[in-house]
């Protein structure tokens, strides 16, 4: 099966997730069963993909980080963690940089969602150290952005919004208003946060 065709006969799957702002912008089923049956879908195509006499490698690492990132928005992490490794796995065989790139944040995200802050943050740095290839700096942004989540989710407030003003300063540049708009409500979320957190009174 083509990837041109596999991608036309799958939905985005951004369509059935929303961001949750009471839980650190974390992604959520907009509807768990839609999301599901999606999925399933998804696992039909990939054994048939495995299947096949000759299996195009941009093929699997696509549909191994849309079942990765499916999973992981409904919190089967252990899944979630399996598809993205092997993804990630795949892209380094291919050396297929870009892939290395998104396949880290992706996995970085699902380690996240599974409370492995520390595995997370290791794939996001990973993720930017690649991303100051010439050729792949347009994903700096991207990095920067998850890896600003992370440290907002361990209390480390200065560092997450360092990190968000870093990458908002690259979405300005790109023009892109929804990118800009991200990283701005993460910013204020992360200062609501971190006011909340110092007007608590200590026991």
């Amino acid at each position: 099966m083509k990837l041109s065709k596999l991608k036309e006969k799958l939905p985005n799957l951004t369509h059935y997730m929303q961001y949750n702002p009471a839980q650190f912008l974390r992604e959520q089923p907009v509807d768990e069963g839609e999301l599901k049956a999606v999925l399933e879908e998804a696992n039909t195509y990939l054994r048939q993909v495995l299947q096949e006499p000759k299996v195009d490698p941009q093929v699997l690492i696509y549909l191994y980080s849309y079942l990765g990132n499916g999973y992981r928005v409904l919190y089967q992490t252990s899944k979630a963690v399996q598809y993205l490794e092997k993804a990630l796995d795949l892209t380094k065989q291919e050396e297929d940089l870009q892939g290395e790139l998104r396949a880290l944040i992706r996995l970085g995200e699902a380690f996240k969602y599974d409370e492995r802050h520390e595995a997370a943050l290791a794939c996001f740095e990973q993720a930017l150290a690649i991303s100051s290839y010439k050729d792949l700096e347009n994903y700096r942004d991207y990095a920067l952005q998850h890896m600003g989540k992370c440290l907002l989710e361990l209390g480390e407030y200065e560092n997450a919004i360092l990190r968000f003003e870093e990458a908002l300063d690259l979405r300005k540049k790109k023009n892109n208003p929804s990118l800009v708009l991200a990283t701005e409500t993460a910013i204020v979320l992360a200062h609501i946060i971190q006011e909340e957190e110092g007007s608590t009174p200590s026991l």
